[in-house]
């Protein structure tokens, strides 16, 4: 909007002496929202802890309020997304992971975040990785989209431990079977 502007000029060269000059200066509306990172950035999941969580903060950089979209992306996980504050939420038409939240300038909300992968390794000698990311865009506006990465890493229910182990048993119960 509209803010009156003064300029005072003072010369060291005529002390007491100033020129003031009076305008309006129109400030335009700054949209601008910021993504911090993700922490942590990458989480884990297992057959006994099947879901992981994590944490992302929203700013808004903008000189007024912005109502901004959060969406979360993964493709092999389901992701849920809750502000701290829940009071900033607008129920919409939006699939469960997006969320509209409203910020006010200079206003840092922090998102808790979970994660549970579709299906978890059965089998594997090292943990099944895949990437997953938040993004925020203002809405009604058409910029690119702020985005926040991170990995999440399934580990199998049979790891090289459990295999070894197992392989280990497996022939001890077939030489005593063959003793016998």
């Amino acid at each position: 909007g509209l803010r009156q502007l003064v300029v005072v000029v003072r010369s060291p060269d005529y002390p007491g002496r100033e020129s003031r000059q009076v305008g309006l200066l129109n400030v335009l509306p700054y949209d601008d929202v910021q993504l911090g990172a993700m922490a942590p950035r990458t989480v884990k999941v297992s057959w006994g802890h099947r879901i992981a969580r994590f944490e992302v903060p929203v700013t808004n950089n903008g000189n007024h309020v912005l109502q901004t979209r959060i969406q979360g992306q993964a493709e092999s996980a389901e992701m849920h997304l809750d502000p701290v504050g829940s009071e900033q939420i607008e129920a919409g038409p939006f699939v469960a992971e997006d969320l509209l939240l409203t910020l006010e300038p200079g206003k840092t909300i922090v998102l808790n975040g979970s994660i549970r992968p579709k299906r978890l390794p059965l089998l594997s000698m090292q943990p099944r990785t895949s990437p997953f990311r938040i993004l925020a865009n203002v809405v009604g506006k058409t910029q690119v989209p702020r985005a926040a990465v991170g990995q999440l890493n399934a580990f199998p229910l049979f790891g090289p431990r459990r295999v070894a182990l197992l392989a280990m048993v497996l022939t001890f119960v077939l030489v005593a079977v063959s003793l016998l």
